[in-house]
């Protein structure tokens, strides 16, 4: 891959237009603007950074360029041949390959301060998989992050929440158990209520112990054949 298609890699983690626009507008933005539709608009017109913003004909044509490059290249984990110290990256790469082929839905609650701020989101990890570029977050070299993108997503200084549906998941408020997520593979529904013995069917929950975040949990749900 020559210098400027590496240089454009980072845009393979985005899947819309819309999705590489919401990666440069911050919680600030959707303060003082009023909503992210509006911020969007801002931040296509390059009210932001008018020298580095791309146009949606641009994203496309250096996404496609890259995506063609990386398509000639055998398939390997972004995990594959690492050592993990951390707790959760090594959870992670364990779920890399299931969550990849489909095999599993791994949902990831963290909690975590970003830029002085207590956040913390419900991130569909297979989604998640296809958007980013996990080799420098599995080095330990970039830090996983919520987004307001995410399943969910909630800035506790700031009192905001956001809730998204994913090509994976759906979200549902269930009377009594409050935030669910429904798989659109298999249709079963997975609980997050940790006051509940099992998160559902086909499914389970692993509490992660890492000194990297203020709180890792995870929902592993595994697709039933029919």
């Amino acid at each position: 891959m020559d210098v400027t298609l590496e240089a454009d890699r980072y845009l393979t983690q985005f899947v819309s237009y819309h999705d590489y626009l919401d990666s440069l507008i911050t919680p600030v933005d959707i303060k003082y603007i009023g909503s992210i539709d509006r911020a969007r608009v801002l931040t296509e017109f390059g009210a932001r950074n008018l020298a580095e913003t791309l146009t949606e004909d641009e994203f496309r044509a250096k996404r496609a360029a890259v995506v063609k490059t990386l398509s000639r290249k055998p398939h390997l984990l972004c995990s594959a041949n690492l050592q993990f110290e951390d707790t959760f990256l090594a959870e992670l790469a364990e779920r890399e390959k299931p969550n990849r082929t489909g095999h599993m839905f791994t949902i990831i609650f963290l909690r975590d301060v970003v830029a002085g701020n207590e956040v913390s989101a419900y991130m569909d990890y297979a989604e998640r998989l296809e958007k980013d570029d996990w080799r420098p977050i599995f080095e330990g070299i970039r830090r996983l992050v919520p987004r307001i993108s995410d399943l969910s997503y909630r800035n506790w200084k700031m009192g905001v929440t956001y809730f998204n549906d994913s090509r994976n998941f759906t979200n549902e408020i269930h009377p009594t158990h409050g935030l669910t997520f429904k798989n659109l593979h298999d249709s079963e529904t997975l609980l997050v209520d940790p006051a509940l013995p099992s998160p559902g069917n086909d499914s389970v929950m692993v509490v992660v112990t890492t000194a990297s975040y203020l709180q890792v949990v995870l929902y592993d749900h595994l697709v039933r054949r029919r």
